[in-house]
Order: C-alpha cells, then structure tokens, then sequence
C-alpha cells in the first residue's frame, strides 16, 4: 500500500511541475493569462515576502537532510523515491533562489506549485515513519 502511495504522489508532483509549465507557457502567449498573472502577483506579493521564502528554504533543506540521511542508512538500491525526492527538492530550492517576479513573471505560481510539492514530500516522509 505505500509503495502504491508513494508513485501517486509521485506522479502528482510531475504533475504539478507540467501544470506550472503550462501556467508559463500561456502567460507568455496569451495577453489574458498575462492580465491575470500581473494582477494576481499584486496580492501573492504581500504572501510571499522574503521572511516566508526564507523559511521555505530552511524547511526544504532540512526535508533534503531528512532524505539524504535515510538514503545513508538503508544505501541506494533501497531509497529510489528518496533520491527523486532530493533532486526535485534540490531543483526547487535553486529555482526559488534563482528566479524571482523581474526574471519569471510567474514566479508566484512557482512557489505554490513548489508549496504543493514541498506538502507532498512531507506526507511522503509521513509514510515511510509509518511503515517502520
């Protein structure tokens, strides 16, 4: 039952990094979405100051701790999923420190896709504390 669990949250995260590509591709393309985009970062702005992205940083990079550490203990072979969870964890921490509202103008939507995902890989960790 959490092997099964783990590849749907899985699949969820690839899912959600698909949908804020899309998200991007037509802010970029279509005048509508950019619209809303521009309007909506008014009102995300006041939600991710940077005390709030500074503390997804700290967080993320304890659950990569977390992940590198049972990788150390149980070795490779065995922690498949916690080595996808330290790459995906290890792109978004840069992504976050890479881009920001001037570089990407859907950074905002960023941070949440990277929020749900961040959720989805402590719910992750709930699993495995449960199966042991």
């Amino acid at each position: 039952m959490n092997k099964i669990l783990t590849k749907i949250l899985s699949f969820l995260e690839i899912l959600i990094v698909v949908i804020f590509f899309v998200i991007n591709y037509f802010t970029e393309s279509r005048m509508g979405m950019m619209r809303h985009v521009v309007y909506r970062n008014e009102y995300w702005s006041s939600v991710f100051n940077p005390n709030t992205i500074a503390l997804f940083n700290v967080i993320i990079i304890g659950v990569l701790m977390i992940n590198l550490l049972y990788i150390k203990k149980y070795g490779i072979k065995k922690s498949v999923e916690e080595i996808f969870s330290v790459i995906v964890l290890f792109i978004a921490s840069n992504c976050i420190n890479i881009f920001n509202v001037d570089k990407l103008t859907t950074y905002y939507y960023m941070l949440i896709c990277i929020v749900v995902i961040f959720a989805i890989e402590i719910a992750k960790i709930i699993t495995k504390i449960m199966k042991s």
